[in-house]
């Protein structure tokens, strides 16, 4: 995954002004149209202050003042508001002064907003990020989003127009909302690609032709566009579990993992404090130390960030192709592996061991199996077995243990000793608790050669 620092705000002021939009809409008591510019923002409670009062210019860089409102200065109600809608009465430039808290006097990014003259208004819009755009699903990589406008003529008893507008994608930085230009991106629909990585928020920008329509909006069409990395849980001990991670990361720390259990009770998530998370080989495959409630039997883990996220594929509909999801359930149940020479993990009922060719009524070398629980609860009821049409041709040793605590392993041991010439096949099973591999089915064959 790539190492991508996250966005921050700009040194002694606060960031994220922007201008949604700036049109025009009916006069509230009569004929005519009155321009609009709303503004949005972070709340002031993000920065922990109590209020914004909302500053303008000429120029953007001098002769600032409070904007006037009612008798007084356009304030924010409450320290949980986000934008202003208002008549701008002129074109200017437009940046927060911040009231209250630490950061009292601090301002913001300088925005600017020309009024309006054509007597249009953006109805409606919308965005589609539909997988059927591209092939591609939402948040990952190569998703679409298709973006559409509503424009009315007030002129015309509010009629709707087509066209009049010019397109344009950006990536925006959350936190300054500076807006860069995507090359050539100036059609409704637009793929998303690894440079949209990191937390850039996306806009679609239509901007009035002057003509036919006026004014513009700065439609936000989505952001946190990230790169999905498949993950499973295994080897539990009694302090916590091993995660595997098909792509290796720069850093993952316990800030990163979020671990959390449904509450029948409380009908909420609750979340499991993690310890510890221990890096081990490769960036890839980390050991995550935390005590597992008692009682609870499945558990959801995911990370935060703003360039990947773990998850695992699980079919959602019955007939439907697997679909990454933004979580790994991890359950607390035994969970059997097994392994061949070559710490090789084996898959239930699939591929084959081939022990080998060997003369009639001879023995091969052994080949040596491992068992492991990777489940948080006991595997008990161990046994090994071997079934099928050649099954007197292959001895299998018994486990030396019928029970494994999380995290345990134990071996066994396969030889074949064919009776005739000619190719033979059996089944070795191993008998647990596993909920779902029961048993465990290792498929082995074998060649008998004449003896000389």
């Amino acid at each position: 995954m790539p190492d991508i620092a996250p966005f921050t705000d700009p040194v002694g002021s606060i960031g994220g002004l922007w201008v949604y939009q700036s049109h025009r809409y009916p006069d509230t008591f009569g004929g005519g149209s009155d321009a609009v510019i709303e503004l949005r923002f972070f709340p002031p409670a993000e920065f922990g202050a109590d209020a914004y009062v909302l500053q303008r210019s000429l120029n953007g860089t001098d002769g600032r003042a409070d904007v006037p409102w009612g008798g007084d200065v356009l304030r924010t109600p409450a320290n949980d508001t986000n934008n202003f809608s208002f008549d701008p009465g002129g074109n200017y430039f437009y940046r927060l002064r911040v009231e209250g808290g630490t950061r009292a006097g601090q301002v913001s990014n300088v925005v600017s907003a020309e009024v309006s003259i054509i007597e249009t208004r953006f109805a409606g819009w919308g965005v589609d990020s539909s997988i059927f755009i591209t092939g591609g699903m939402y948040p990952w990589v190569g998703h679409g989003m298709e973006a559409t406008f509503d424009i009315r003529d007030l002129t015309d008893d509010d009629s709707p127009i087509t066209g009049g507008i010019d397109l344009q994608w950006y990536r925006v930085h959350p936190r300054t909302w500076e807006m860069t230009p995507i090359p050539g991106e100036t059609d409704p629909v637009y793929a998303t690609t690894n440079d949209d990585v990191g937390g850039w928020i996306l806009v679609c920008r239509a901007t009035g032709d002057g003509v036919t329509v006026g004014g513009f909006i700065n439609l936000q069409a989505g952001g946190g566009v990230l790169i999905p990395n498949k993950a499973y849980v295994s080897q539990f001990t009694g302090e916590g579990f091993r995660l595997n991670l098909f792509k290796s990361v720069p850093s993952l720390e316990k800030e990163d993992l979020l671990l959390t259990y449904y509450d029948e009770t409380l009908m909420d998530n609750v979340p499991v404090p993690i310890d510890s998370v221990t890096h081990l080989a490769g960036n890839a495959t980390f050991f995550v130390t935390v005590d597992l409630p008692d009682g609870v039997e499945e558990l959801q883990l995911s990370n935060v960030s703003d360039v990947w996220t773990l998850g695992e594929e699980v079919a959602f509909h019955p007939g439907m192709p697997p679909m990454f999801n933004q979580s790994v359930t991890v359950k607390i149940e035994p969970d059997i592996t097994v392994m061949h020479p070559g710490a090789k993990v084996l898959v239930d009922n699939a591929g084959k061991v081939n022990l080998g060719t060997v003369k009639v009524k001879k023995r091969s070398a052994p080949k040596v199996f491992t068992v492991r629980n990777d489940g948080a609860e006991p595997l008990t009821g161990l046994s090994v077995r071997v079934t099928g049409a050649d099954a007197r041709e292959f001895l299998a040793t018994p486990l030396p243990v019928g029970t494994l605590a999380p995290g345990a392993s134990a071996t066994f041991s396969v030889t074949y000793k064919p009776r005739a010439k000619g190719s033979s096949k059996a089944k070795v099973q191993v008998a647990s608790n596993d909920p779902n591999e029961v048993p465990f089915d290792i498929n082995v064959t074998g060649k008998g050669k004449a003896k000389r």
